[in-house]
C-alpha cells in the first residue's frame, strides 16, 4: 500500500514536472516573440512613420534603413582611414590599375608593364584629352574586349555635349564603375543620417527622369549617365511609371501631383538644381490645375503620356478632396519657402549645386527653400568621380569636395600653367591650400592622367586628403563662351 502510493505520488509528480517544462517551453519563446516584437512595434512608432504607408510599404523600409544605416555607418568610418593615408593609396591605386590594365589594349599600346611607379607613369605617359581615345571608344563600340580596361564595356555613357559644345562617349563596366563608387557614397549617405529628421520612417520625393537607354547588343546599352548609375529609392512617393515619362515638363507634372498628394516626406532628391527649380516652377504655374486633379482623382489629358502609363498611374489614385484642400491653403499665399510650409516633415534636399548649377541654385534658396540644408554630395562628371562632401555644408553654394585617394590617382595643374598643352603637374600630397589647379585624373575605367577642365581651390584637407571648391567647370569652355 505504502509502495503503490509512493509509486502514484511520483507518477504524479512526474506528470506536472512534464506538464510544466512543455509550459515552460511554448511560453518562453512566445513571450520573448511578444517582447521583440512589443520593442520593435515601439521603435517603428518612435520614428513617426508616413501616414501614407501600408503595413507592407512599412515593414520594407524599416528593413531597409536599418540596414542602410549600419552600412552607411561602416563605410564612413573605412573611408575616414582611407584619408588618413593618401601618399600611400594613391601609390597603390595607381600601382593596380597599371598592373590590372597592362594586358589591355591601350596599356600593351602605352607599355604599362615597364611603369611601376608614379614619376614612370608621370613621365612616360602624355596628358590626355577625350580626343586621344576616339580609337579606342571605337573599339569597344565593336565589342572588342580589354580595350580601356580589363573586361568588356557593358553601357556607354553618351553625354549631353552642353558644358564642350560635342557629344562625348565614355565606355563603362558597371561591376568596376560601382566597386569604385561604394565606399565614398556611403560616406556621403552617412552625413545624412545627421540631419535632423533623416531616421524617421517617412518616404522620400524623388524628384528626375529616367532616360530609358537603347540596346546595341545583348546586355550592351548606351544612353545617359542618369539612365545607369542611381536606382529608383524603394520609398520613393512617385510610382515606377512616372520615371518612365519621356518628356521631361509633364514627368515633373506628375512628380508634383503625387507629391502633392503626400506631403508626409522627409527628404527630398533632384539629380540638379536645376530640375529641382523647374518642379517648384511647375508647381507655382499649375496650382490650381494640381489642385483639381488631386481633388477629382485624374490627371490632366493634356499631358503627353502613353496610354500604358497612364493606365498603370491610374491605379495610384483616388479622388482626395481633403488633401486638395490642403494644398489649397498652402499654395494660397505663393510658393515662397513652399517646402517647409507644403512639406513641413522635410529637412533636407538633394541637388548637385556647383559648377554650371549655382545660379539655379540661388534661386531656390532664395525663393523655394530658405534655410533648408541641401546635399551636393558628389562632384562628378560621365567620366569620373572626383570627389565627395562628407558633410552637408551649411552653404549648398559652397560645397568642399573630398578626393577619392583609393578611387582615382589624382594631379593637379596649377592654375597659371592650364593654357600649355603639357604643363607640369603636381601630386595629391602636394597641393597647398588656397591656390587653385586643374584636376587631373588617372581612373579604373580607362582615363589615363584624363584633364578634366575643371578648375578648383584647395580650401583645405580632410585627414590628409585635400578637400576641393569648384570654381569653373571645363573652364576652356568657359572661357571661349565669355
Amino acid at each position: 500500500m505504502d509502495s503503490e502510493g509512493f509509486s502514484t505520488l511520483t507518477l504524479g509528480g512526474s506528470e506536472y514536472t512534464g506538464t510544466y517544462i512543455l509550459l515552460l517551453a511554448v511560453e518562453i519563446p512566445v513571450g520573448l516573440l511578444m517582447l521583440v516584437t512589443s520593442y520593435t512595434l515601439l521603435h517603428v512608432a518612435s520614428l513617426y512613420p508616413s501616414r501614407h504607408h501600408s503595413i507592407k510599404s512599412l515593414y520594407k523600409q524599416y528593413i531597409f534603413q536599418t540596414n542602410r544605416v549600419k552600412a552607411v555607418t561602416k563605410a564612413r568610418q573605412t573611408f575616414h582611414l582611407i584619408l588618413k593615408n593618401t601618399q600611400s593609396w594613391q601609390e597603390s591605386t595607381l600601382r593596380d590599375i597599371l598592373k590590372s590594365c597592362s594586358n589591355t589594349i591601350y596599356g600593351k599600346h602605352h607599355n604599362f608593364s615597364n611603369m611601376k611607379t608614379m614619376s614612370e607613369f608621370r613621365s612616360q605617359h602624355q596628358l590626355t584629352e577625350y580626343e586621344h581615345y576616339n580609337g579606342y571608344v571605337k573599339m569597344a563600340l565593336e565589342g572588342t574586349l580589354d580595350v580601356l580596361f580589363l573586361g568588356a564595356a557593358d553601357f556607354f555613357i553618351v553625354t549631353s555635349g552642353t558644358t564642350t559644345g560635342k557629344s562625348k562617349i565614355i565606355p563603362r563596366n558597371t561591376r568596376l564603375f560601382v566597386n569604385t563608387i561604394t565606399v565614398p557614397g556611403q560616406a556621403t549617405r552617412a552625413a545624412m543620417f545627421d540631419i535632423p529628421g533623416q531616421h524617421t520612417l517617412k518616404r522620400w520625393l524623388d524628384v528626375r527622369m529616367i532616360d530609358a537607354p537603347r540596346t546595341i547588343r545583348p546586355g550592351v546599352f548606351m544612353g545617359p549617365a542618369s539612365s545607369s548609375s542611381f536606382p529608383i529609392s524603394p520609398i520613393a512617393v512617385s510610382p515606377s511609371a512616372v520615371y518612365r515619362i519621356e518628356k521631361e515638363e509633364d514627368c515633373l507634372y506628375v512628380h508634383a501631383f503625387f507629391g502633392l498628394k503626400d506631403l508626409d516626406v522627409n527628404y527630398m532628391q533632384f539629380m540638379t538644381s536645376t530640375i529641382a527649380l523647374n518642379f517648384f516652377r511647375i508647381i507655382e504655374e499649375n496650382a490650381e490645375r494640381l489642385c483639381e486633379e488631386i481633388e477629382h482623382g485624374t490627371l490632366s489629358t493634356d499631358l503627353n503620356i502613353s496610354d500604358d502609363i497612364r493606365e498603370e498611374l491610374q491605379t495610384h489614385i483616388t479622388p482626395d478632396p481633403e488633401q486638395a484642400a490642403i494644398v489649397r491653403e498652402v499654395l494660397v499665399d505663393g510658393c515662397e519657402n513652399i517646402v517647409q510650409r507644403m512639406w513641413p516633415s522635410c529637412g533636407l534636399l538633394k541637388y548637385t549645386a556647383t559648377g554650371s548649377y549655382q545660379h539655379a541654385a540661388e534661386i531656390l534658396r532664395q525663393k523655394y527653400i530658405g534655410s533648408l540644408p541641401v546635399s551636393s554630395s558628389m562632384h562628378i562628371s560621365s567620366e569620373a568621380v572626383f570627389g565627395v562632401c562628407v558633410d552637408v555644408p551649411d552653404d549648398s553654394l559652397h560645397v568642399e569636395y573630398t578626393i577619392l585617394p583609393q578611387s582615382n590617382f589624382y594631379e593637379f595643374i596649377p592654375e597659371e600653367h592650364v593654357e600649355e598643352k603639357q604643363p607640369d603637374t603636381v601630386l595629391a600630397t602636394e597641393v597647398e591650400a588656397g591656390k587653385t589647379y586643374e584636376i587631373v585624373v588617372t581612373t579604373t575605367l580607362g582615363l589615363y592622367r584624363y584633364r578634366s577642365h575643371d578648375l578648383v581651390e584647395i580650401v583645405g584637407f580632410n585627414r590628409d586628403s585635400a578637400e576641393i571648391q569648384v570654381l569653373s567647370e571645363n573652364w576652356r569652355m568657359s572661357k571661349r563662351e565669355c
